[in-house]
């Protein structure tokens, strides 16, 4: 299958060789209902999902039972293709307008001078979630909702996460569902880079 139209094209004109290959696709499902605790959750957790919305940014990750942070996968963007239609009300991707400036600046300062191949062992669970903590107080949250046929962008640095289904929130059968593409950067000094 031949993955092509006009986004795939903007996005190839925009980083050349600078991934090689698109990854598999990750698919997101929500439901009426969502979130609900999982198994083993504690409430903090819980309510992070809730009322914070999970708000991540890709690649930097929880380590063992300490949930330290650290940077594993270098993603050069993400790129959304909902499978239905939905509303805003219905589980919608939500993004901190001008969150990847603000997380570039705190991980730079940690991470730029190191050789990068010591990223993916340098704890930044401290820098990071002072720069999240930033982003809620200055950044606004967008919803991002598309239709079927259209995709829209993230920038990898981006914090952003799903808001919970509303009471009103309608979505296609089989419930709210988006297909994400990560690929990853063939050369990690990318992931900080400002051009790229």
């Amino acid at each position: 299958m031949t993955f092509k139209g006009q986004s795939v094209h903007a996005i190839t004109q925009r980083y050349g060789s600078m991934f090689h290959t698109w990854d598999q696709a990750q698919i997101s499902i929500c439901f009426k209902g969502y979130p609900q605790p999982m198994a083993g959750e504690s409430h903090t957790s819980f309510n992070y999902r809730k009322n914070r919305f999970n708000a991540h940014v890709d690649g930097i990750l929880p380590i063992g039972s300490t949930k330290r942070r650290y940077a594993r996968e270098y993603h050069a963007f993400i790129l959304g293709v909902p499978l239905v239609n939905y509303n805003k009300f219905a589980a919608p991707v939500v993004v901190w307008e001008g969150s990847h400036k603000i997380m570039h600046e705190c991980l730079s300062k940690q991470l730029i001078e190191l050789d990068t191949v010591l990223w993916k062992s340098e704890d930044i669970t401290g820098i990071y979630n002072e720069a999240r903590q930033e982003i809620f107080v200055k950044c606004k949250p967008q919803i991002v909702t598309v239709p079927v046929g259209g995709s829209y962008l993230i920038h990898r640095l981006a914090l952003h996460g799903v808001m919970p289904w509303a009471e009103n929130g309608k979505s296609g059968h089989g419930g709210r569902m988006i297909v994400y593409f990560r690929p990853q950067f063939n050369q990690v000094k990318f992931w900080l880079n400002r051009m790229a």
